[in-house]
């Protein structure tokens, strides 16, 4: 039944919106992803060259520092080993997918609400949850990617074959942009695509308006995370 449903929404998601409105299937969609994206950082971490990857993300560390700041960060990240990096970015994983869902629900919600229209977190929740299946084939793209790698000489940044830095770009690791073309992929646009066709459908409002609003948020992260950068 849901693999039905799933196939329906990806395809035609217009027919399968009315099927996620009970909001009563966002814990099976938000689990999958959870354990996939663990799965992947495990086998990132597990098969990557790590003397060769330290040296190269602290080369990209130090790029601006002084020579004492140079020192202080070449010990800090020569006393990480994999286990540790590959632990940290799995719990950090697994904490921030969830969060992120449910903050974007959040503000679904309530822009819902100062638009008039009478749908309740859950079923928001579950629309996103759905939407984000897509980067599933980012994950496993990544897993292709390692799997093929020579030595396991790849950076987990730019692991995903299916970003449009790996794509179109190359941007080096100490470029600003870089890690907003790391972390925007096809599967991400498909899933933005995804949101605007459900807001705009349970909203009844045109398609323009549904694009500003689902873009706006991830428009505010992208930029933050320039400006931090």
């Amino acid at each position: 039944m849901r693999t039905l449903l799933l196939v329906e929404f990806l395809s035609t998601p217009k027919n399968g919106l009315p099927r996620l409105h009970s909001g009563k299937n966002f814990i099976a969609p938000i689990l999958i992803i959870i354990l996939c994206n663990v799965v992947m950082l495990a086998f990132v971490f597990g098969n990557i060259d790590h003397d060769w990857y330290i040296d190269n993300l602290i080369e990209v560390k130090t790029i601006n520092a002084s020579n004492a700041e140079k020192q202080q960060i070449t010990e800090i990240y020569s006393m990480l080993s994999p286990t540790q990096l590959g632990i940290t970015s799995m719990i950090t994983a697994a904490f921030l997918l969830p969060a992120a869902f449910c903050l974007i629900s959040l503000y679904f919600y309530m822009a819902s609400k100062m638009l008039h229209a009478h749908h309740e977190f859950r079923q928001w929740l579950t629309l996103v949850a759905w939407s984000y299946i897509p980067s599933l084939l980012g994950v496993f793209s990544s897993i292709v990617m390692v799997l093929i790698s020579d030595y396991g000489r790849y950076l987990p940044d730019t692991a995903n074959p299916l970003s449009l830095n790996s794509l179109f770009f190359n941007l080096p690791l100490d470029s600003k942009l870089s890690s907003f073309f790391n972390t925007v992929d096809l599967t991400l646009l498909w899933t933005i695509t995804l949101m605007v066709i459900g807001f705009s459908s349970w909203v009844n409002i045109d398609r323009l308006k549904s694009v500003v609003i689902v873009c706006l948020p991830f428009a505010i992260f992208f930029i933050s995370q320039y400006l931090l950068s």
